[in-house]
């Protein structure tokens, strides 16, 4: 008995190990498929072909073979040529290439099969699961598909197994089927690969400014326009404001590009250490001409008055509201502080440096670069003024603030005495105090015309009366009949009563020397008046 089960085992393994080929072709179908590139044939047990490119000009075809989604053979066929598709352990099957062509409707190849080879053999099926799923069979080192898959074994030898699944370890087996075996499941669970660790220093972080060094008009809005190389560890090609937060550590250097109306900044040199941060600031100066100006606000403005190259001068000159208060002359690298107040009795420090001066193609320029001023932080209260009309003097405490309407901060609870001035006006005064800091104070302050002084009016200087010339008289001889002149224009003179004496004085005649010059008009009249009345005289003494 045990030599006949001896012999049974025997007749089984040769059974196994050398198949009975039958030899005969036989042709299953006979079908013709027209397929265009994208199109496949399933083939069974996860083998598809798939037509990939269909070349009617070059008489080809481009046939790829998957198994399990991934390419285990491709080729290149012409009109008459098959392709040959082997399975693991199972007979092979082909398909004739019957034609190449192009229609109206694209390019075609037309496909004769599968003829298949039936090879008789006795086989046992290696069942192979995994956790997860979808991991590489490979038997003795030949892809044979995927999990989970049924695999058939032709023989009792021993064989390798290896699954392998990306962001998993690789699982290693070795497998043997034992006489009287008919399938063999495994069930096969992954590692995981854990991340490893890999020490590297920590980045750092690179910080880029371009803007204009701080003047009173502008805010430290990055320029735009400015260009930057950054080279090191890392190369960078940025412009404006700009940050780089995962900086490998190691020296860098930056060359800053050209800005319209600006004087770029020098190259610079930083080292970024591990988890630290650099800083480039990069100070574009600004260029200004002659007329150009700058508004501190509050009413102060400085003009850049004139810039002369050959003697490296610039002159400026500051303003407070339209008014001049103070000018200089600067030469190249000088420093100016600009001498305000904004807070009473605490100056806002703001100088600025003139850091070229010269000429260009566009004309004479200056090149200024401005410190950023810290602001005071200081309690204070506002004084607002207004007058009418405006445009008054302010002068607090003696010292000129600007125009009205203006709104003047202080810093102190003192007392101050205010003084507003305009042309054609009287002073008007006023003292005050603030009594706790944050207030607020308004001021409206008319102001009373200066009235004009009136003129006095010159008095006349009396002149010295014209002495009137006496009369001449002439000895009258009485004639028998007088005849008395008529007068018709000239008014009868009122006369004074005479007494005669009895012995009538004889009057001297006074002897009269005409003057040359021309006697006036009165006088003329005068004179004959009093010859008239002379000779009216004489006659009524005469006739008494």
């Amino acid at each position: 008995m045990t030599k006949q089960f001896a012999v049974a085992i025997i007749l089984l393994s040769v059974l196994m190990v050398l198949p009975v080929i039958s030899g005969l072709v036989d042709e299953l179908e006979d079908e013709l498929l027209k397929k265009g590139a994208g199109d496949s044939i399933d083939c069974g047990d996860g083998y598809i072909i798939l037509i990939r490119n269909v070349n009617p000009k070059g008489g080809e075809v481009l046939m790829e073979l998957q198994l399990d989604d991934r390419t285990i053979d491709d080729k290149i066929l012409r009109k008459g040529e098959a392709y040959t598709v082997e399975k693991y352990n199972e007979g092979p099957f082909c398909y004739n290439v019957v034609d190449i062509y192009h229609d109206t409707t694209g390019d075609y190849v037309v496909l004769k099969g599968p003829y298949m080879y039936w090879i008789l053999s006795a086989h046992l099926d290696l069942i192979i699961s995994s956790v997860p799923q979808r991991a590489d069979i490979l038997i003795d080192e030949q892809y044979v598909g995927k999990t989970p898959k049924t695999i058939p074994v032709t023989n009792l030898e021993m064989h390798s197994l290896r699954l392998e699944l990306s962001g998993y370890e690789d699982e290693e087996r070795t497998f043997k089927f034992e006489p009287g075996d008919e399938k063999k499941e495994l069930l096969i669970s992954l590692s995981k690969i854990e991340p490893i660790l890999i020490i590297t220093p920590p980045e750092g972080t690179i910080e880029v400014y371009t803007f204009p060094s701080w003047s009173p008009e502008k805010s430290f809005a990055a320029i735009e326009s400015a260009t930057f190389t950054i080279s090191g560890p890392a190369t960078y090609s940025e412009s404006g404001y700009w940050i780089q937060s995962n900086a490998p550590p190691g020296t860098y250097t930056i060359t800053y590009g050209s800005a319209s109306g600006y004087k770029s900044p020098l190259s610079e040199t930083k080292t970024l250490s591990a988890g630290g941060s650099i800083t480039f600031e990069g100070h574009y100066l600004l260029k200004k001409g002659a007329g150009d100006s700058f508004d501190f606000g509050d009413g102060y403005v400085l003009f850049i008055r004139k810039v002369d190259p050959e003697r490296g001068e610039v002159s400026i000159e500051l303003q407070l509201d339209n008014r001049t208060i103070d000018d200089k002359i600067l030469r190249k690298k000088g420093e100016y502080y600009v001498p305000f107040k904004k807070y009473s009795q605490v100056e806002l420090a703001i100088s600025f440096n003139v850091e070229d001066i010269y000429h260009d193609t566009t004309g004479d320029y200056v090149d200024l670069w401005f410190p950023f001023p810290p602001a005071p932080a200081v309690p204070h209260s506002n004084l607002i003024i207004a007058s009418v009309p405006q445009g008054a003097d302010i002068l607090i405490d003696g010292e000129y603030g600007g125009k009205t309407p203006k709104t003047i901060t202080i810093a102190d609870l003192e007392m101050h005495s205010l003084c507003l001035e305009l042309s054609g006006y009287e002073d008007e005064e006023r003292i005050f105090n603030f009594e706790s800091y944050f207030g607020e104070e308004e001021m409206l302050i008319t102001l009373n015309k200066i009235q004009p002084t009136p003129t006095p009016t010159p008095t006349s200087t009396p002149s010295t009366p014209t002495p009137i010339p006496t009369p001449t008289l002439i000895p009258h001889t009485p004639s028998p009949t007088p005849t008395p002149p008529t007068l018709t224009t000239t008014p009868t003179p009122t006369l004074i009563p005479h007494t005669p004496s009895p012995t009538p004085p004889t009057p001297t005649p006074v002897p009269h020397t005409p003057k040359p010059t021309r006697v006036p008009g009165f006088l003329t009249i005068t004179f004959i008046s009093a010859i008239l009345c002379g000779y009216l005289i004489l006659k009524k003494w005469h006739g008494n």
